[in-house]
């Protein structure tokens, strides 16, 4: 008994020497990586503008973090973004409030989420799943919307209260920064996986995504880093890149449609950006303060003044929030989200989108008579297409346009999804952005 007692002494000796010398020369001890590497399944809830989705991935955390994406779902006829609830105008019916959130959006989001996670054998009590909204959240609170932030906490706090209650662990559950954060992390993923850039010498690229309520511009630069001029340091797998980020709340896709439909003059639901011969009981409207609006006569596309209406919304938020000056770009940029679907439902290729090729495919395709009949009147985002390619044309390259002064610098819109080996890969995604940050040691 002495002998065993004094060998587990010494053990423990021997134990105490070693943490000691872990500790005294700054160093963990050896248990601590191996709990870095450990595997972990998370769920990252995209809470967009526009829509709800959920993505779920397998990490192995480490210097360059392994992130696969082994599923997304999302509800796109259910709802057009929580902040509609929050708003008391949730669902297709537009009349669901803050408590119907969890049961219209979340549960069928969980659902599926854990009979994916069944086919891994991991069980919901294991994985955590944060809630990050972006630009239609950061419109809902005071001073820019209605809300106080005890309103807003309340809310996310019932969305937490919601997802432990369906079995998961309740993550973060809050609006994110669209500058440092959510435009951060998508230069993070499509550089990432389009350029290789944290894991080779391939130079990142800048990135213009435009969303329904904001529209982010992120690019490397040589500027210093400095928080007030939206200018962060972000390090990756040992790779250090300072990168200027600004979002600007008001120029997506959808808010800058809303703003446009109700421009006075012309006063007439915006029917020079829509097909010649669309009527107004064929324009599927947008809901702008709670009110339908739709065209008010038969619509007669015109470029130059739908463009000239896009451009004066552009020269009022830039007023107010600063010009990108995407001319301090270290690279070229890819156009990302609504620029790629924009571009590429109007007939411009996107792998080399050129001025020309925009103005030419929005001319033939909107302007004669009867253009109507080349598009969908079923599917709204067909009918809104002029509309967004004209407001493409004004942010790209009109006169307050990015690429204005070269419009060389686009050189590509991006897909956020490819298929390899005869499954789809994301290959953009702020949450993957994200999670490789979160997930660096």
């Amino acid at each position: 008994m002495i002998g065993r007692i004094s060998a587990v002494a010494g053990t423990r000796l021997h134990r105490g020497l070693v943490l000691g010398l872990f500790l005294s020369f700054g160093l963990a001890p050896a248990t601590s990586v191996a709990a870095a590497e450990k595997v972990v399944y998370t769920a990252v809830v995209d809470a967009g503008s526009s829509g709800t989705r959920l993505r779920l991935y397998k990490v192995k955390p480490g210097p360059y973090p392994a992130v696969k994406e082994i599923a997304s779902f999302e509800n796109d006829d259910a709802e057009d973004g929580i902040d509609d609830f929050i708003n008391g105008v949730g669902g297709q019916c537009r009349c669901l409030g803050p408590n119907e959130v969890g049961e219209t959006v979340f549960k069928p989001l969980l659902a599926s989420a854990k009979a994916e996670l069944a086919k891994h054998g991991v069980k919901p009590a294991d994985v955590a799943v944060d809630v990050l909204a972006t630009a239609g959240m950061r419109r809902v609170q005071k001073p820019i919307g209605t809300h106080t932030a005890k309103e807003v906490t309340a809310f996310y706090d019932g969305i937490r209260t919601y997802i432990a209650g369906r079995g998961f662990v309740a993550g973060a559950a809050r609006t994110t920064d669209g500058s440092a954060e959510e435009g951060v992390w998508t230069w993070v993923d499509l550089n990432d996986n389009y350029r290789q850039s944290f894991t080779t010498k391939t130079t990142p690229v800048g990135i213009v995504e435009v969303g329904g309520s904001s529209m982010q511009v992120s690019y490397p630069t040589t500027k210093p880093v400095d928080a007030a001029k939206n200018v962060y340091a972000i390090t990756l797998n040992g790779k250090t890149f300072n990168v200027f980020s600004r979002t600007f709340l008001g120029l997506g896709q959808d808010d800058t449609r809303r703003e446009m439909r109700v421009a006075n003059p012309p006063a007439n639901g915006g029917a020079s950006c829509f097909p010649t011969g669309l009527t107004p009981e064929e324009d599927v409207g947008d809901f702008v303060d709670g009110e339908l609006v739709k065209i008010t006569t038969t619509a007669k596309f015109n470029m130059a003044a739908c463009a000239n209406t896009y451009a004066g919304i552009l020269d009022g938020i830039f007023a107010r929030d600063g010009n990108p000056r995407v001319a301090r770009s270290t690279g070229v940029f890819y156009g990302v989200s609504a620029v790629r679907f924009t571009l590429e439902g109007i007939g411009v290729p996107p792998d080399a989108p050129t001025q020309k090729a925009l103005n030419t495919a929005i001319r033939e395709k909107c302007a004669p008579p009867g253009a109507v009949e080349n598009f969908d009147l079923a599917n709204r985002y067909d009918v809104q297409l002029c509309a967004s390619a004209t407001y493409q044309k004004a942010l790209l390259y009109g006169p307050s346009g990015l690429f204005h002064a070269d419009p060389r610098r686009l050189v590509k819109a991006a897909a956020g999804e490819i298929v390899e080996n005869g499954k789809k890969r994301t290959m953009v995604s702020w949450t993957r952005g994200y999670l490789l940050l979160k997930f660096s040691r």
